[in-house]
């Protein structure tokens, strides 16, 4: 987690363009509230549970996490192992004080498990906090900021950031940041009140779409946005942070030991689609969620529309285990060209570069992400 934050646009103004702070602005989040939705779950009909930890075992199970950062220190705080624990069903991630210093926890399934698109979602309880903790749950990147577009290195996704210096105990956090750490960093997010965040457990979900984020807290919808969407594959991390730069509060002040109290960690995949961009690197979209089937001209500008007004695409996702064929002409002539994996940039194809009918076809009966 990087600890600038600026403002989602709440759900009421989605879609919109949204601004951002400027790499080095350490002003924290104006309190607003967004338009809240009706509590519902994310429709996941058609959806495949692709991982799932319910913390049943008596210890953390290393075949689906890792320990992040381990015995290294990181803001004057030291990560260590035995501050993970599991029993009775859940996942404890302790925050401690020691002599002359603090310990922390963070684990991830970057060694294991990496996604893209889908439902994310844990149970967790929140009101075992101190001064100076952040708990999190959150998707990272392991190329975020490598040629500064979001879409091809990925983003870093607070799903949920929750301390005691942000607003009080029922206000929460949730951040994107993008294009690294350093000069070219930015960021977007929203903090809002949420009664009776502190007390119980809660569920915290994101979807993320190849056209979008949305948050949801206890089935309602929170916030949405199409800005920075990462078009790679990313994993989990769950936090329990004590920094020295006060964003979660003094941690002088703080009552130790505190827990983290994660009761489950589920992720759900879309069903298997190709999806079409009228530009390289996965920008100017014209179709999402195409299945197995034949696309002439016509079916592809009709998919465009008014979004694009583009006859073809230069850009292609393919799920694993599908084949698309393309073709330089109308109804599958001309040149033509095999894709079984996503391509960012079709080059030297067709006259223009871009395709003018395509067929799609499952290669494998196992065609999951």
């Amino acid at each position: 987690m990087h600890r600038l934050i600026t403002l989602f646009t709440p759900v009421l103004c989605a879609m919109a363009t949204w601004p951002f702070s400027p790499p080095g602005d350490q002003a924290g989040p104006a309190h607003r509230t967004p338009s809240v939705q009706a509590a519902h779950p994310p429709d996941l009909r058609g959806y495949s549970l692709i991982f799932n930890d319910d913390f049943n075992g008596r210890q953390l199970n290393t075949a689906l996490w890792d320990y992040r950062q381990e015995n290294s220190v990181r803001q004057g705080s030291l990560f260590l192992r035995s501050n993970v624990s599991v029993g009775d069903g859940h996942l404890l991630m302790a925050g401690n004080r020691l002599s002359g210093g603090y310990s922390c926890s963070m684990i991830s399934t970057e060694k294991s498990f990496r996604f893209k698109y889908g439902y994310a979602e844990c149970r967790a309880d929140l009101g075992n906090i101190s001064f100076g903790a952040t708990f999190a749950f959150w998707l990272q990147s392991t190329t975020n900021g490598a040629s500064q577009d979001p879409a091809m290195d990925g983003v870093e996704v607070d799903i949920f950031e929750y301390n005691l210096n942000s607003g009080g105990k029922d206000f929460i956090q949730h951040n994107l940041h993008w294009n690294g750490y350093g000069a070219g960093h930015r960021h977007l997010g929203a903090s809002e009140p949420i009664a009776g965040l502190s007390s119980g457990y809660h569920l915290f979900g994101l979807e993320w779409t190849p056209r979008e984020y949305i948050v949801y807290v206890d089935g309602a919808e929170r916030t949405r946005t199409s800005t920075a969407i990462s078009h790679r594959d990313e994993f989990l991390l769950l936090s329990n942070l004590i920094t020295d730069d006060g964003f979660g509060g003094d941690r002088k002040a703080g009552r130790y030991p505190e827990f983290f109290n994660i009761d489950y960690v589920k992720v759900y995949a879309p069903p298997p689609a190709v999806n079409l961009y009228g530009d390289c690197n996965y920008k100017g979209w014209i179709g999402m969620g195409l299945r197995p089937g034949k696309y002439n001209s016509a079916d592809l500008r009709a998919l465009a529309g008014a979004t694009t007004g583009q006859n073809g695409a230069a850009s292609v996702e393919v799920p694993k285990g599908w084949k698309v064929t393309l073709y330089s002409g109308d109804n599958f002539s001309g040149a033509s060209r095999v894709l079984v994996s996503d391509t960012p940039c079709l080059t030297n194809f067709g006259p223009d570069g871009r395709i003018a009918s395509l067929i799609i076809v499952k290669t494998h009966s196992h065609d999951q992400r």
